[in-house]
Parts: C-alpha cells; structure tokens; sequence
C-alpha cells in the first residue's frame, strides 16, 4: 500500500544538454521506458501533529506575523523530529482539488495526482464519489482528502434530472435527447451528449438494433458536476478560504507537475488542457478562481432548463456543449499543455473508452487514450530538463534558500521590504525548502547612531515564520561594496540567495520567479545570477551602437543582457563563489577593474565611488568570462518584479520614490514558462546572435543484417528525435538496408568488417571523431 502522506520521487528515462553541439552515441540494445516510481527512505509519515507548545509574534506594530504550532512528525523507523506548521486558525492553504467521479485509475495514479498537484500547489483534496462503491478503509486517496462527499447512482440518470427542477424536461426535452440517440439517428447528425439516460425502443427504419440505449456518460458528468457545484456553493464558499479550484478525474496521471497556482485567474478565466477538444473544450480537468467555480460547473441547467432546439455545433457532445454555456456565462477560456492522462487498471469499469495500449513499465495500467499520453509526453519531455522534474532523476534542491538584506540605519526602509517579503502569496512553502533571513547592519562613518541601534534592536526581535533569522552587524564601516563583497558565501553550486538592498520592495511573485530561474539556469556557466530589475540602462558610451529604443522587452520572455541588475540580485552559486574568490584578489592587488566603452568605467575610476560601487567589479569579471544576466520584464511597462525607491544614501541625494509598480499578475510573466535557449543582448541592448544548437546522433551497427533491425530501431528513434543522424554500417549491406536508412533521414559509413576487431574499433571511433569535431 502506497502512502500519499510520504514525498515520492519519480523518475523518467530522459536526456538534455546546454551544450552548443552534443553528439549522441548510442550502442545497440533493448530496453523499455516509462514510469517508475519508489519511495524515499527517508519519508515522513505526516499526520496531525501533536501540538506541544507555540510561538506567538513579536510584539511589533510594524508587522503582524502569524503563530506558528510546533509538533513532532514520526519517521519510517520509530525515531521522530520536530515540525513546524501553521496554525490552522492562520494560514491554511488556498486551493481545493476536487477528485470527481468512481475511484478508478489505481495507487500509483493517484501518487502523481499528490505528487505533482497538490504537494506542489500546497493544495488540499476533495473526493467526491459514489455511495454504490465499497472501499476499502485505509483508501489512500480517501485518507489524503480533507473533504469526502458522497453522490448517488442511477440505473437512469433520467431521474437523477428530475431532482433538479421536476420533470417537466420530460414531455419538452427528452423525446428530442431520444431522436438524435447515436443509434437512432443516421450520419453525422447525432448526438453522444446524453449518454446516462435511460434507453428506449429504436426507430426500426434507421437503426441497426431494436432498442436504442444512450452511450456514454455525458449527462451524468453534468450531473455530478451539479452536485459538486451545489457542495461548493454551500459548504466551501461560505469559508471564505480557497481562491483556486481544480475539478479533475480520479484516472487522470500526471505525468509531470501541473503547477495551476501560476495560472492567471484574473479577468473571469477558467484553464482547460489541449488536446481532446472534439470540438468544444477537453472536459475531464478545469482550473477556476473563487469567482467562477459555479459557473464553471452549471452546464446541466444550461441543458434541461432552457428551450432545446438540435444543433449539432452545440449538442454532438458533451465538450461541445461545455463551450457553448461557458460562453454563454462570459467564461474567458485557456488552455495550458497537456500534462496528464487517463488511465485504467484492468480491474477498472468504463462507460466508454476501455483503452488498449498498456503504458511502459506498468503491464497493469492501460492507456484509455492514446492521444492524450502522447501529448502530455510530448509536454513534459519538451519542458527544459530543470522543469521536467518527475520525468528523469530529480535535480538535487538546497534544503534551504537564503534572503540576504544589506542595511544600515534606515529602518523604514527596512521595514518595507519585510513587509512586502512577508506577502502571504509569496508561497515559500512550496519547494519544502526553509527561507532563511539574514540581515546585514553595516556600521555608520560616523559610528553607531541612534537610528542604527534602532535598527539593529527592530532587526534582531524580527519573527519570521518561514526559517531563521540571523542579524549580522559590521564592527566597522564596510561601504557598500564590501558589503554586498560579504554578503553571501556559498560553499556548494546549488546553494540560493537574493541579496536586496534595504530600499528595495519586492512583488509577491519574486520568489516563484528566482526559483524558476534557479531551476532552468542555475548550473548553466554562462550565467551569472538573475536579477529583478526592470533595467533600463544601455552602458555603451558609443550612442550609435545602442539600440534604438532602448532594452527591449523581449515579447516578455525572460533574457540575456550583458549587464547585471543590482536590485533584487540572485547570484548562481559557483559563479558568484568564484567571483568574490577573485575580488579578494582583485582588491589586495588593486587591479583596475574598468572596461573601454562603458558608462559604468567612468562611474567607477571617480575616487568618490571605488568603495561604494562594487557592480563595476562583477561587470569585468562577467565581461571577461562571457557571462550574462537572465531578466524578465512584465508586459505591463510601468510593472516589475522589484521596485526601488532610491533612498537617500551613498548613491542618491534626492526625495525617494518607487521606480516602478509591482506585478501581481503571473500572465503579465508568461506564468513562469523559461525557453531552453533566452535570446541574449549585449552591452548595447542588441540581439547576439549565435549558431543555432545542433543535435547528431551516432550510432554503429556493423554486425546486424537483418533490415528488420534497422527499420525497428530508426522508426522508434525517429517517434521522440528529428535531428541528424549517422550510423556506421558494413560495407556488404544490403540494399534494403541502406534504403531503410535513406527512408528515415538517415545518412551512413560503411565500415570494413573483414578486418579484425582491433583495427574495426579503431576506424569506428575515428568515425565518432569525425563527427564530434565537424
């Protein structure tokens, strides 16, 4: 019995580069892939925790900051540790998934549904199913949901209807659901919508069988779907607690994460799947806001309650319909990628599709739609490898990521970037890792001040419920350069940090954002860190090279500039460890750290601004290691993911004021989707552009003869890859052969075989060489 209390980890047999070329070798074998899933041993069986004591907040007026309860979580092995969770008469989480419909599609199904829904959206499970079924007890799926509802079944879904609104739908609608019956109406013109209805006898001119039966089940979704609706408006909304909802299947697999909580909601949105359109809109997963969940759900009444005239565009089946009363309700409809399926086991009963593939590695689980999987493969395998997070071994997270604040003696300020960090919606929680805060008081010139003692009594009494906070005071003035020099010290490469300045305030979105970055570019060498800056300075002193009309946004994708953005800065680890390795060489031997051409040179060699610019040291280094910083600018130009209001200190003298608006919306940043390859743009804001990434695959098969053989391997190559490929084979193959090659895009060596085994590996890696160094 899988636990879905415990974390799982899933892996995928996949591959990804960041390299300019990279060349495949492949040695013929025989091998499977799919899913496959193990639990950790280190899990946690997380129940309620016993609750032995609280924290309460500081008694700041400044900020109000939730308790938090402390319990003990029992491991695997007997021994327990402690937790830290919120009270749950402060913080509880702000999504409801609701699982609709017989419990089908077995445990390791429903571990992807806890794995990449709602572990991920810090979301809670509703279970809304039938009162006919027995299950059992310890049902982990049952165990896991907060909600458990119960519906009831009809041998005619007919009656069901009658509860609604009486059964005057009787005599006005259902003599006309019966004429277009899929069997007793001939050719395109007939109906699959009203499948749950009971049965009647065929026209005999028409139909094939004496009695005419509605298949499917496409009243009884709409049905449940009412019940559900009812449950929500009279249980659920009345709490006042959930902002997004998400209505999905019991079968649904999700093959890699569906991060819905990034989803824009705003402007009465409602979020479906691609793919099983038919039509209409896919109708086994939606994602709504508070706002339009009931509507989202009322399609029965749209059916039943309003005058029914036949139209085919509207009534051959149950998805289009869905987009026909959504649209009648002002639903704004989307749609985002594909990333699950439906599935069965064998034991498992269906209304309609039985399915026939089984998936890989999975003899017991049958894909119900072959078209759905492949689509939702095609999604996850496409996502960048740092996206891809349950199709390959999971990349290794820090157990901890670090804010870094650089102050002094401006505790308003100080104030308000907590403020804005400490955002409920800021959502610290969902990469289980803890946030940790450590502030930097720098000394005075003119030695310690009241405001300064002010601020360092504020920063040390600061509760903060996501991690530790550690205050760390300067025995003597630093400067800014220094400071920001000290500030943060990473020993490994996957370590993560944000540096802000105290002037700064940050989106509630910021956290979400770095961490994306982190994932699709933490480990790439040419980048040095990311920043939240909407920049806008173009540092060329040769205007004829900048390019006209400043920085561009980019279509609002996240990019590559040559310059670094100072507010809001997140370093990679390794970079910015090797980065202040060589400052504190760079500043022992006073190297001049200025580069031709640029505005920042001619800042930097002003004797005023040595000990207070540090950037310029970090553009040098980033120039002479070819280094860039990724940015994303909102599409809303007076928006960004950071302000920076330019308080009076050792850069700005004038009355402080906010550089920009903060963004709330995820849209307004492509809800955090981050291309394998972000255009860059070089010191004058102008495109760099460089050879496209060229993917050879290279194999040898000298010793098979069989055509068979090749047109096996080349059309399973050619279902996932349509890049070069080259392949060694004998020089007496056949002809088939090579026209097999030539039919899949294939080119080809042939080698001689009639030489012994050392001389043949000999030629053949000369033929790897060949091809890795062209």
């Amino acid at each position: 019995m899988v636990d879905f209390r415990k974390p799982v980890t899933w892996l995928w047999l996949a591959a990804a580069t960041s390299l300019s070329s990279f060349v495949v070798v492949l040695y013929w074998t025989t091998t499977t892939s799919g899913i496959s899933g193990r639990n950790s041993d280190d899990s946690l069986s997380f129940g309620p925790p016993q609750v032995y004591s609280e924290t309460s907040s500081s008694n700041n007026e400044e900020i109000n900051l939730p308790r938090l309860r402390i319990g003990v979580a029992r491991k695997e092995d007997g021994t327990t540790m402690q937790t830290k969770k919120w009270s749950t008469d402060v913080q509880q989480n702000k999504s409801l998934v609701v699982v609709l419909g017989e419990l089908r599609g077995g445990e390791e199904t429903w571990q992807t549904l806890c794995t990449n829904v709602l572990d991920i959206n810090l979301a809670d499970l509703a279970v809304f199913t039938t009162d006919s079924a027995s299950y059992p007890e310890d049902n982990p799926l049952l165990a896991r949901a907060k909600y458990v509802w119960k519906h009831a079944e009809y041998e005619d879904w007919a009656d069901a209807i009658d509860t609604v609104n009486g059964t005057h739908w009787r005599s006005t609608h259902l003599p006309k659901f019966h004429d277009y019956n899929v069997y007793s109406y001939p050719g395109r013109n007939r109906s699959i919508l009203f499948g749950g209805i009971g049965g009647h006898p065929c026209d005999p001119l028409t139909a094939s069988v004496p009695y005419c039966k509605h298949h499917g089940s496409g009243i009884i979704v709409f049905m449940l779907r009412y019940w559900l609706m009812k449950r929500i408006q009279d249980e659920i909304l009345p709490l006042d607690q959930y902002d997004t909802f998400v209505i999905t299947r019991p079968d649904n697999m999700f093959l890699c994460r569906h991060r819905f909580t990034d989803l824009s909601l705003q402007n009465n949105t409602v979020w479906v799947p691609t793919g099983q359109e038919y039509g209409g809109y896919c109708d086994r997963h939606l994602v709504a806001s508070k706002d339009n969940v009931l509507d989202s759900l009322d399609i029965l009444r749209e059916l039943v309650h309003q005058p029914y005239e036949w139209d085919y565009e509207k009534h051959h089946n149950t998805e289009r319909f869905m987009k026909y009363a959504w649209s009648q309700k002002g639903l704004n409809v989307k749609q985002f990628e594909r990333v699950m399926f439906g599935v069965k086991t064998k034991e498992d009963t269906t209304r309609w599709q039985t399915g026939e593939d089984t998936l890989p590695e999975h003899p017991h689980l049958i894909v119900k739609y072959k078209r759905e999987w492949l689509e939702a493969l095609k999604t996850c395998q496409a996502r960048p490898s740092h996206n891809n997070e349950n199709m390959h071994e999971p990349r290794k997270l820090p157990q901890s990521f670090t804010i870094v604040i650089l102050t002094m003696d401006r505790l308003h300020s100080l104030q308000r970037l907590v403020r804005s960090l400490m955002d409920e919606d800021c959502q610290y929680g969902h990469l289980q890792m803890v946030v940790n805060i450590e502030i930097h008081v720098d000394m005075p010139k003119d030695g310690a001040t009241a405001s300064w003692l002010e601020t360092i009594r504020w920063a040390s009494n600061l509760s903060w419920p996501y991690g530790d906070v550690k205050t760390v005071v300067a025995k003597e003035n630093l400067g800014l350069r220094d400071s920001w020099f000290n500030a943060w010290r990473p020993k490994g490469t996957i370590e993560r940090a944000i540096i802000l300045e105290d002037d700064v305030e940050v989106s509630k979105l910021w956290y979400r954002w770095v961490n994306r970055a982190y994932d699709a570019f933490g480990q790439n060498p040419n980048v040095a860190g990311f920043s939240l800056q909407r920049q806008d300075l173009i540092p060329l002193t040769d205007r004829k090279q900048r390019r006209k009309g400043g920085i561009s946004d980019n279509g609002n994708e996240p990019f590559l500039y040559n310059l670094l953005g100072s507010i809001g800065f997140a370093p990679t680890a390794r970079i910015w460890r090797e980065f202040v390795e060589w400052t504190d060489c760079a500043l022992c031997n006073d190297v001049d750290v200025s580069v031709d051409g640029l505005i920042t040179s001619g800042w930097y060699r002003r004797d005023k601004k040595k000990r207070s610019m540090w950037e310029q040291h970090l553009v040098y280094y980033m120039y002479h290691q070819d280094l860039y910083c990724l940015y994303q600018f909102p599409s809303n130009i007076t928006l960004g993911l950071a302000s920076h209001w330019k308080e009076q200190g050792e850069h700005f003298t004038g009355k402080a004021s906010p550089s920009h608006g903060l963004v709330e919306d995820p849209s307004e940043l492509g809800n955090f989707h981050f291309p394998l390859e972000p255009n860059k743009f070089d010191w004058g804001a102008n495109p760099v552009t460089a050879p496209r990434r060229r993917t050879l695959v290279v194999s040898a098969a000298v010793g098979y003869k069989e055509p068979g053989m090749f047109s096996s391997f080349l059309s399973s190559l050619r279902n996932h890859y349509s890049g070069d490929v080259v392949i060694a084979i004998a020089t007496d193959s056949s002809r088939e052969i090579k026209s097999i090659l030539i039919k899949h895009n294939a080119t080809y060596d042939e080698v001689d075989t009639q030489k012994n085994w050392h001389l043949f590996n000999i030629q053949r890696f000369r033929l790897y060489s060949k091809y890795c160094t062209s």
